[in-house]
């Protein structure tokens, strides 16, 4: 006997279910069959029955259609699983779809997999197997017509025919399905087989959303000799099988068929399709079958019941005829510019109506989102983790995938073995916390590693040999063995030696203990080079799993939730081995297809979405029908929901619809009314209505637009009208600013709906609010000077003191705070480059400037241009090595002979200096000093860095004593001429001045700025000169005043340029200016 109940409340169906299964049995031995849509809706049920009788035990959960196909087993002979199931089906027709004879049969199918290489193949094999369990579901009369001779209609039905004909002929199927001979079996011996089989004689089958045809034609047969028992939520109490959208209804006026049908309800005309056909088949008067209803009739005392009972009783209220009073908070929708702002609306709302709310807890919540893989780590990012999070939540429904670090890392792994091995991809790789443990790595070695690849050169590609294999011309430049040889010519060598090696030059130059490391690095790149060269040829599918479960046993694991994680991942691997042998697939597949296929079965297992006793985040359909005091559904932008789901070209059941056809469009629909009736309080929803970019306005779900078009005309005020609707849509609706702490979340006359309660910034608001209108700049930095710095601050290197005085803002926040401001860590290149930028340029004439200057001979000066990695490969890389090496040597040219004798020796001078009482210490090597003096030069345009630089080493050169005659001058050459600094008599007595700036300027920001000082000081003290470097007021041009170290340091401060900038400037470079000799500032 079929028996069939329905309500619109699923708490009511679970009621009936759990007295049905507490129950005693005939046989104790035998478990109960509950046939259930999700893990979710299984949870729920055991929690219930533990609930009413103490414990869940002898009942076994199955899906509809597998459990119909164990049924069959037990009484006929049939495989395990299905041979027709999608997941066996698609090798077989991979397997033919690699018959070249039996392909160029059908032109169709030809072009199809004219330019197919084995991925678009499997891909192509993965959609017909797909199409054909349709078929077998939906169309099993086309199978069968199929299987005997007679013509096709068109071109897609001869080629799937023929392919049926071929899949039918490899696994001697018959004509029938073998439900066919199934109910013969019954029909023959009746009870028997149920008692032989130990079948239990009844069956609850509980809350599916849709029946296919033949599975529901199977279930009113099998209830002719076991009791089925069907539970269904029904929106509707009301008989509305013949209703239809307002859409179609006019469609059939105009052709005079719409004398059967009406809309009843908008929205369960639009929605309900689905569902309308799914009961539609259930009341088939063709089998026995008795039905019993319990629906629940709320009071309508918010909007959202009102539209509930509106469908629970098929009517649409009058336009104006509900009033939604103020306080009615039932149903809101969120207006935002991305989905991060939607979430951080909805944890404002949720802190909000916990605290308000009585009783409502977090778990009463559910929130649904069309993407949950996208939204996860942006939920995680605003609702926090662990302790840090203010509302206890989980993301429910996730796959293995997205989930388990081994089936991350071992993905990831053979993807990386499989690519053009980037860089930044194999530091990526490094950095993943299994791998990093296989290989010995923390954080440090980690940054040591990135520093090497990035010195080393090292861009992508294994050696020249794996290039070529791409195709591409067989270099080694940039690849992992060169910069592997640059790294151990650079262990090998000592630092200071730069002499080429074999085309080469030392890089990265590790030493010590960082051997080890280095050691740990090449053997992680040995292992992914192994791997890479596994997976280069076709392999039986044996093999392939061994090589996975191989890699990741290599990983190991250290506890026991790590241990679950590796089981868990092997099982995966494991699944697919068995997969492939039940599809007797023996010949050799492609490395791609098997790292494909693996990738779809961790995507497919997971623990399923579940309730939990805290707030959920789970996909559209993960908590399907399970009652929610609040339901927040976000995410619901235009393209996100419905989905755009467009059939395939040859989908034969898209050509030719029949009614009862599960169409992908009409399932979204049917699931946001579900939804929409699970909700018991409030419903939340949320999309992204404003461009971040913009403002503009962006379109929300249609399903949205439906409900607040059907909600604003029922509470508009009488006379209708465009003002009047869009009067009722703004109560209903609420924008958010784009930013979360916006000042208007914050006002009291700000609505409670659009009120934040994030105390961070209430308080920020509320403190800036609290300052005068004359106090409105920002709070200074320093407040005050920092105390006097202890005494190793006392001894300085010349280097110090230069680096002081080119930005002493950035000097003191670093040595003084410990805060490094700079550029981001840029990523590593990925591609080698196509010509030398600026840095390059300047590496090279670094390098190669000193062996002009030796007089190396020609063949050893291009023997070194050549080792170096400044300028790509090739012919264009070659000319421009070429033209800057010609301006080098002519440069080199240019400068002074003395240059080319000898220096003195690397020495090291000190002074002592008294500062405020203190004794202060300056000291200096000398590695470039001759007799004649200190000769420097830089390849480029003289800079104000340039003249610091060299004031400085003049100082120094002529206030210390030296053992043997040196000239007290310095000569400092550029691309543009040179300067000179003649000798002097009170240099002591400068850098006493300039010591005296270092120890101010190591308290409190000094207001120095090289560049603008400079410019003030040619300028003749011309103070609008220098503001003009520090802000030129021109949005194409960056002044000194920009650099990060001068915005903090200087934070809070009316003018940098003051009286003491004048004095500092004057106290640096007057002197200087005296001594200067250059015809470039004449």
């Amino acid at each position: 006997m079929l028996k069939r109940f329905t309500s619109n409340h699923y708490e009511r169906l679970e009621q009936r279910l759990v007295d049905a299964l507490s129950r005693p049995t005939a046989s104790a031995l035998i478990p109960q069959v509950v046939i259930i849509p999700s893990t979710a809706i299984k949870r729920s049920v055991e929690i219930a029955l533990a609930n009413r009788i103490g414990v869940c035990a002898n009942l076994r959960f199955d899906f509809l259609g597998q459990w119909l196909w164990k049924t069959l087993s037990k009484v006929i002979h049939v495989a395990e699983q299905s041979p027709f199931s999608p997941t066996l089906l698609r090798w077989r027709i991979y397997a033919l779809l690699t018959d070249t004879i039996w392909v160029s049969e059908h032109p169709k199918l030809l072009r199809y997999l004219a330019k197919a290489d084995n991925l678009m193949r499997y891909e192509l094999a993965h959609h017909c197997a797909t199409l054909f369990d349709q078929y077998l579901t939906y169309r099993s009369d086309w199978l069968e017509n199929w299987l005997k001779p007679g013509q096709t209609i068109d071109e897609d039905e001869a080629w799937q025919a023929s392919l049926w004909r071929r899949i039918a002929q490899d696994l001697g199927a018959q004509a029938q399905h073998p439900s066919v001979a199934f109910f013969k079996a019954l029909e023959a011996r009746g009870d028997e087989v149920f008692m032989e089989n130990q079948m239990r004689v009844s069956v609850e089958v509980f809350c599916l959303p849709s029946i296919p045809g033949l599975y529901l034609q199977m279930l009113k047969r099998l209830a002719g000799w076991i009791d089925i028992n069907l539970y269904s939520v029904n929106p509707c109490a009301e008989y509305w099988y013949e209703v239809i959208n307002p859409k179609r209804l006019g469609r059939l006026k105009l052709a005079s068929k719409s004398q059967y049908h009406e809309i009843g309800n908008r929205l369960l005309a639009s929605w309900g399709q689905q569902s309308k056909e799914h009961f539609s088949a259930l009341m088939d008067d063709d089998f026995e079958s008795i039905e019993s209803s319990d629906f629940e009739n709320e009071a309508p005392t918010t909007l959202l019941k009102k539209i509930q009972n509106a469908v629970l009783h098929l009517n649409d209220p009058d336009p104006g005829s509900w009033v939604l009073e103020h306080d009615d908070r039932s149903l809101e929708v969120h207006v935002c510019h991305s989905l991060v702002r939607e979430l951080e609306v909805l944890l404002d709302q949720l802190l909000a109506m916990f605290s308000s709310t009585e009783a409502l807890r977090p778990s009463d919540v559910l929130v649904v989102t069309p993407d949950l893989e996208a939204a996860a780590p942006l939920i995680e990012a605003v609702f926090g983790k662990g302790e840090d999070s203010p509302i206890p939540y989980v993301i429910t429904g996730r796959s293995d995938k997205a989930l388990n670090p081994y089936a991350q890392t071992l993905l990831a792994l053979f993807r990386f073995a499989n690519s053009r091995f980037e860089a930044d991809r194999f530091l990526e790789l490094l950095q993943m916390p299994l791998v990093a443990r296989r290989f010995g790595l923390d954080d440090e070695a980690i940054a040591r590693i990135r520093h090497w690849l990035e010195h080393s050169g090292v861009r992508w590609a294994i050696d020249g040999e794996h290039r070529m294999q791409l195709g591409l011309p067989p270099f080694e430049s940039r690849s992992f063995r060169d910069g592997f040889d640059r790294l151990f010519l650079g262990y090998a060598m000592p630092a200071w030696d730069s002499t080429p090696v074999e085309g080469r030059l030392a890089a990265g130059n590790p030493s010590g203990l960082e051997a080890q490391t280095l050691g740990r690095l090449k053997l992680a790149f040995d292992a992914l080079k192994q791997l890479h060269r596994a997976l280069a040829e076709d392999q039986t599918p044996e093999p392939w799993c061994q090589l996975y479960l191989a890699t990741l046993a290599s990983f190991g694991h250290s506890d026991a939730a790590e241990q679950l994680q590796f089981k868990q991942a092997a099982s995966v691997i494991h699944a697919l081995r068995h997969e492939l042998e039940s599809a007797d697939v023996c010949q050799p597949l492609a490395f791609e297809l098997i790292q494909k296929r693996l990738e779809e079965r961790f995507a497919e297992v997971g623990r399923g979405a579940v309730p939990s006793g805290v707030l959920s985040f789970t996909s559209m359909s993960g908590l399907r029908y399970l009652p929610y005091r609040m339901i927040c559904v976000i995410g619901l932008g235009d393209e996100a929901f419905p989905s755009k789901h467009r059939p395939l070209e040859f989908d034969l059941m898209a050509k030719r619809p029949r009614q009862g056809d599960r169409l992908r469009r009409l399932d979204d629909r049917s699931l946001f009314l579900d939804l929409v009736i699970a909700s018991r309080e409030r419903l939340y929803l949320s999309y992204t209505g404003r461009s971040i970019r913009d403002h503009a306005p962006l379109a929300p779900s249609i399903l949205l637009s439906e409900l607040l078009d059907y909600a604003a005309s029922a509470i508009a005020q009488m006379p209708l009208s465009a003002e009047s609707l869009q009067a009722a849509r703004s109560r209903l609706v609420i924008e958010h600013p784009l930013q979360a702490f916006s000042l208007s979340y914050f006002l009291r006359s700000t609505e409670p709906r659009r009120r934040s309660v994030q105390a961070v910034y209430r308080n920020a608001h509320a403190q800036s609010l609290m300052q005068d209108h004359d106090q409105a700049r920002p709070k200074p930095f320093f407040m005050a000077p920092l105390p006097k710095p202890s005494e190793t601050f006392h001894r300085l290197s010349l280097a110090d003191l230069s680096a002081f005085f080119s930005n002493p803002s950035r000097y003191l926040l670093l040595r003084r705070l410990g805060l490094a401001l700079g550029d981001e860590e840029a990523a590593l290149e990925s591609h080698e480059p196509f010509r030398a930028d600026k840095r390059s340029r300047r590496a090279f004439a670094s390098r190669m400037l000193p062996a002009l200057m030796r007089g190396e001979s020609p063949k050893q000066i291009r023997d070194r241009a050549l080792a170096g990695l400044e300028y790509p490969p090739g012919r264009l890389g070659d000319i421009a090595r070429d033209e800057e090496l010609a301006a080098l040597q002519a440069f080199a040219q240019s400068l002074p002979a003395a240059l080319k004798d000898p220096p003195l020796g690397r020495s090291t001078s000190t002074i002592d200096i008294e500062i405020e009482g203190s004794r202060w210490q300056l000291s200096h090597t000398w590695s470039e000093l001759r007799a004649d003096g200190l000769v420097r030069y830089r390849y480029g345009e003289v800079h104000v860095f340039d003249y610091l630089r060299g004031w400085l080493e003049q100082l120094m050169l002529n206030a210390v004593a030296f053992d043997t005659h040196v000239r007290r001058q310095l000569l400092w050459y550029s691309l543009d001429g040179h300067y000179a600094l003649d000798a002097l008599d009170d240099a002591r007595l400068h850098l006493q001045k300039l010591l005296h700036l270092y120890a101010e300027g190591l308290c409190q920001p000094l207001h120095f700025y090289p560049q603008s000082a400079w410019r003030y000081m040619i300028e003749g003290g011309n103070l609008s000169a220098a503001r003009k470097t520090w802000d030129p007021n021109d949005a194409y041009a960056l002044g000194e005043g920009e650099d990060p170290a001068y915005r903090l340091a200087l934070r809070g401060v009316d003018e940098p340029l003051d009286q003491a900038f004048e004095a500092n400037a004057r106290a640096v470079f007057e002197p200087m200016l005296k001594s200067l000799r250059d015809e470039r500032l004449a």
